[in-house]
């Protein structure tokens, strides 16, 4: 698949420009998704472990972001994914596979 040359400066820029603000929610929701049911099967009281649903839902406490955290997780996920495939394609042309 060809990839013009000013898509792939673009999506290198919304890449790099991105990543730093959206990785903090990505893994926050990815880890938070994936221990508390990890923990609630080892037996952990959920009264103990229910801060992590909370958090991973966009409930920060003092901020909460629930009506718009899903969607910014979810959207982010997507752009990132898009533009990193868009710099792999360009890469993945200029090396020949051995």
């Amino acid at each position: 698949m060809q990839v013009s040359p000013s898509l792939q400066r673009l999506a290198r820029q919304i890449h790099r420009a991105l990543t730093p603000l959206l990785l903090l929610p990505i893994l926050i929701t990815a880890l938070t998704g994936s221990f508390f049911p990890m923990l609630e099967a080892l037996g952990v009281p959920e009264e103990q472990i229910k801060w992590m649903i909370r958090i991973h839902t966009g409930n920060f406490y003092l901020v909460d972001l629930k009506p718009v955290y899903p969607a910014l997780v979810g959207l982010s996920t997507v752009v990132l994914a898009l533009t990193g495939l868009t710099m792999y394609l360009r890469s993945a042309r200029r090396q020949p596979v051995a």
